[in-house]
């Protein structure tokens, strides 16, 4: 278990993702130590999402390809929300793929 910290910032990356552009929504990116990280992360979201009322608080697995060399990829998840933000988390190891678009933290896209 990660503890209380991620819980918390998984609290902090609900409400931006939620949020309208309008009222300072934007995507939100986790990196964490590895796969197992990442979940624990993104199933946080996922709760508070649900607490919140947001019905799109489903979490999604995908592969993140990279755009400059599709033989990059990286298993992530993912909660899409009516704004067309996103929570998406993907493991430490591939931040070479990621460029400088994931960050720890928040990102305007």
């Amino acid at each position: 278990m990660m503890g209380d910290y991620s819980w918390a910032i998984a609290f902090d990356a609900v409400l931006v993702a939620a949020s309208e552009a309008t009222a300072g929504g934007m995507d939100v990116f986790y990196m964490g130590y590895n796969l197992e990280m990442g979940r624990e992360f993104i199933d946080y979201c996922a709760d508070w999402a649900k607490h919140f009322g947001h019905a799109a608080a489903d979490v999604e697995e995908y592969i993140w390809v990279d755009p400059d060399d599709a033989e990059k990829s990286v298993q992530a998840f993912r909660i899409r929300f009516a704004g067309l933000s996103l929570v998406s988390t993907c493991p430490i190891e591939s931040k070479t793929q990621l460029k400088a678009r994931l960050f720890l933290g928040l990102s305007a896209v």
